[in-house]
């Protein structure tokens, strides 16, 4: 939950987006008894509370950096004593303050995720063999679309060991502006926008490479909080917020492309 609003895809029950580090001021973790506010699935619930701005101007910048010379190469790959390449890059910029002292603030943040990778692929393969037996020629077809063994295992059994690409790219900008109206009440507003695109070869299943599966979506997420404070003891908050998005997954399979699917998910939700 992201102010009291809930950040699940209540379609695919699962979180809509990873909040930007940056915009995270604390976060709350219940995993027990937990009251009937917290519905709709079982296990721990997470609550984030949004950074906002402060009376003076400040901001942040951050890179984080991995890549394959930390890593080790996979058990499993027999044909190369090197791992696969791998660069991730992720990376945030953002500042916050004043707009109207002592009355409205804001946060604006903006992160990043770059990720150039290769994946591991060992797959049984069709020996030569195989590859002529064919009689049908649209079963033959197919079978050119399978690479040719370039390993054998213990067994005798033809394989393909290779690697095939695996990109991510991510971008997030979300903004948050508060409001005193009072000595008694404030309001605040938090919108983000996500956007992301990986090509996942694994995929469906698949273990060869031309196969798997690319994945587009658009994210979006807003609330707004109003707090009074009637006393030092007593508070009230009332919260609203509209979360969804658009996400399309086309497969990869050349046998398959043209038959993938786009979907819209959106969820409202009202806490007093």
């Amino acid at each position: 939950m992201v102010n009291g609003i809930t950040l699940n895809d209540l379609v695919y029950s699962s979180i809509l987006y990873q909040p930007s580090i940056s915009s995270v001021q604390e976060f709350k973790i219940d995993n027990s008894t937990l009251s009937a506010e917290y519905g709709q699935s079982s296990g721990a619930v997470v609550n984030v509370a949004t950074r906002s701005g402060t009376a003076r101007f400040h901001g942040e910048l951050f890179e984080f950096l991995r890549n394959d010379a930390f890593d080790a190469r996979n058990f499993f790959t027999f044909n190369s004593s090197e791992p696969p390449p791998f660069k991730r890059n992720q990376f945030s910029a953002s500042a916050g303050g004043p707009i109207i002292r002592g009355k409205t603030f804001f946060f604006a943040s903006y992160e990043g995720l770059r990720q150039a990778q290769e994946v591991v692929l060992n797959s049984v393969v069709l020996s030569d063999a195989e590859r002529r037996s064919p009689a049908n020629s649209n079963i033959a077809k197919l079978v050119e679309l399978v690479p040719r063994p370039n390993a054998v295992d213990s067994g005798g059994t033809p394989r393909f060991i290779g690697s095939a690409p695996s990109p991510i790219e991510n971008d997030q900008w979300a903004m948050d502006v508060s409001r005193n109206l009072s000595g008694s009440d404030r309001l605040n507003g938090y919108y983000a926008f996500n956007y992301t695109e990986t090509n996942d070869p694994n995929g469906r299943g698949n273990t060869v490479p031309g196969f798997g599966n690319f994945f587009l979506a658009r994210r979006q997420f807003f609330s707004l909080n109003e707090t009074h404070t009637f006393s030092r003891d007593r508070i009230n908050g009332f919260a609203s917020g509209d979360g969804g998005g658009q996400a399309m997954g086309i497969p990869a399979d050349p046998a398959e492309r043209g038959t993938g699917g786009n979907g819209h998910y959106r969820g409202r939700e009202f806490r007093p």
